[in-house]
Formats: C-alpha cells, sequence, structure tokens
C-alpha cells in the first residue's frame, strides 16, 4: 500500500500492509490477515515519519512562505 495514501490514525502490519488491531493482552498491534505484531514503538514510528512527510509537502506547496509549527496536548 502507498505509504502515502495511509491514514496517519491507522497502524498498518509490517509484513502485509493490513490495517492491524490493537491486542489488549499482549499490548501490541496484531495484523487480523497473517497475525503478524507490530510493536507501540513501530507503529509510533511510522506516524512520525507520515507527519514528517507531511510537513515535507507542505512546505514545498507554501515555499518561500514563513510557516509556523503549533503542537496541542
Amino acid at each position: 500500500m502507498n505509504t502515502e495514501k495511509r491514514s496517519p490514525l491507522r497502524i498498518y502490519c509490517k509484513n502485509c500492509g493490513a490495517p492491524a488491531g490493537f491486542d489488549i493482552l499482549h499490548q501490541t498491534y496484531r495484523c487480523p490477515s497473517c497475525g503478524e505484531m507490530t510493536g507501540i514503538r513501530e507503529a509510533q514510528k511510522s506516524v512520525y515519519e507520515w507527519r514528517e512527510l507531511q510537513k515535507k509537502n507542505t512546505e514545498a506547496r507554501f515555499d518561500g512562505q514563513r510557516l509556523e509549527e503549533h503542537d496541542y496536548p
């Protein structure tokens, strides 16, 4: 699956790319399609990479303009 088309709010299987669900018992993400487990840190990294890509795309669209970044709790 193309990472640019993925939702940052979903965690995807690192093995087959299907959306993974949270396994409360094991405190990790598990793929319902292939059973692969994806850890919390891997999921955070995926979201971080997506966010960085979006920042770069935004900066490219507004080249030369001043942009401010805000973090919300």
